[in-house]
């Protein structure tokens, strides 16, 4: 069960406690309730997943075929990127954009665009 709340709501039960309800975020309440917990999602702004649909100019730029755990990437932990990127690779991510059959083209240098709004 995922749930999207105020800051005001936070003090009810949970095993999953998600801070900012982005694509990052949904998509960790997600995964945590396919493994039978109960998540709750945190965000400040006025609707969960709002810069999902501005992305791409409304298109939703969702990944990039060329992404890769050894680019060059900014983190305190320099091997935090290598780590989460072979966890769970580019593909995997296609995958299921694949399986749930969402349309999509590729752009320029690797761009994966959807064919129709975010």
């Amino acid at each position: 069960m995922v749930s999207i709340v105020e800051s005001h709501h936070a003090s009810r039960e949970c095993d999953v406690l998600i801070v900012g309800a982005g694509a990052s975020g949904l998509m960790c309440a997600i995964h945590a309730g396919r493994r039978g917990l109960k998540a709750r999602v945190l965000e400040k702004g006025p609707k969960p997943g709002l810069k999902i649909l501005v992305s791409g100019g409304g298109r939703c730029n969702f990944t990039n075929l060329w992404a890769d755990p050894e680019g060059h990437y900014l983190s305190e932990n320099q091997h935090f990127c290598i780590s989460a990127m072979r966890r769970y690779p580019v593909s995997e991510f296609i995958d299921m954009v694949n399986a749930h059959g969402i349309a999509y083209h590729e752009k320029k240098l690797g761009q994966l665009f959807c064919d129709h709004s975010a």
